[in-house]
């Protein structure tokens, strides 16, 4: 789903399934933020292929913390090349 506040799974998905099948695939297993910061996006997952280009997931991701004021969230833009722009924006807390 496109809740990213559980925490996340970074796997090999030889098959291009979108799922993380068995455990001998996942790479890394990303806890919860701390604080309660916040992750919004509409993107369920991001995909790479071998050559480091995002063919899938690329958009934007906007992390927030509680205390958040003015623009201090941090948007993080990830292209169709695969590189991950950070930049300020807004406070909007979901």
């Amino acid at each position: 789903n496109t809740n990213w506040n559980n925490g996340w799974i970074v796997f090999v998905d030889p098959n291009a399934s979108g799922t993380n099948v068995t455990s001998s695939n996942r790479l890394k297993i990303h806890a919860p933020l701390e604080g309660g910061s916040v992750i919004t996006t509409s993107q369920a997952f991001i995909t790479y292929n071998r050559s480091g280009f995002a063919t899938a997931g690329t958009g934007n991701y906007t992390v927030t913390t509680p205390s958040c004021s003015g623009n201090s969230a941090q948007l993080i833009n990830i292209s169709n090349t695969g590189r991950a722009d950070v930049s300020s924006t807004a406070c909007t807390l979901p």
